[in-house]
């Protein structure tokens, strides 16, 4: 974590990349906007909460905005290069309630709209979940896996990105290998280099009749 730049050396093009970001929950400094409470002295006057209230707001916006610059937008810097997609996720934590969640994807979203490889005639693609949102995770309740874990399949599978920039498609052989290994995992617990050369065999055959 501390040289990533000697880190972005082992990434390569033609690549999905799975970009998780946690809320900001970890953060001690950042503060949820719905437990922010005014002192009595300022519930006195109307016009002074309110000001008061928008400068806290801002603050935490600002907070957030920080957090994302430096968790996701800076290694993103590093890692990415044109040629390659990016699937940004969030893991939800329990302690966060449901506006802010949303509050807080929103601007997750936004800035990465705004980030300079996603611009321009070589920007890198940003693939989303439904809806054309960023899609949210459980860890614990395990809502989304299935969802996160089937896009990133139809992604290789189809050897296509959402986006007419990639020229360079996955390579036909590594998406038969994946699927070779997909049929195997439903009857072998362990799969050995044997095996995987004999089920390509076996298919290969199968569609040399067809």
């Amino acid at each position: 974590d501390d040289h990533p730049a000697i880190q972005s050396l082992f990434f390569s093009t033609d690549n999905l990349y799975v970009i998780q970001w946690d809320l900001g929950a970890k953060n001690k400094n950042v503060r949820q906007r719905q437990k922010v409470f005014l002192t009595e002295e300022e519930e006195e006057d109307e016009e002074m909460d309110e000001f008061h209230l928008e400068k806290i707001l801002t603050a935490i916006d600002q907070t957030i905005e920080l957090d994302i610059q430096e968790n996701v937008l800076n290694w993103l810097d590093y890692i990415v290069h044109p040629g390659s997609a990016v699937l940004p996720v969030v893991t939800l934590s329990k302690e966060m309630e449901t506006p802010e969640v949303l509050h807080r994807c929103k601007m997750f979203q936004l800035l990465l709209l705004n980030h300079h490889i996603f611009k321009g005639p070589d920007a890198v693609p940003l693939i989303f979940g439904n809806n054309d949102s960023i899609l949210n995770v459980n860890l614990e309740s395990g809502e989304g896996l299935s969802e996160l874990k089937e896009l990133i399949h139809t992604v290789g599978k189809e050897r296509i990105f959402p986006s007419s920039r990639i020229d360079d498609l996955v390579d036909p052989v590594v998406v038969k290998v994946n699927e070779a290994i997909q049929r195997l995992k439903q009857s072998h617990k362990v799969i050995l280099l044997d095996d995987l050369m004999s089920e390509m065999k076996s298919q290969t055959k199968v569609e040399d009749v067809q």
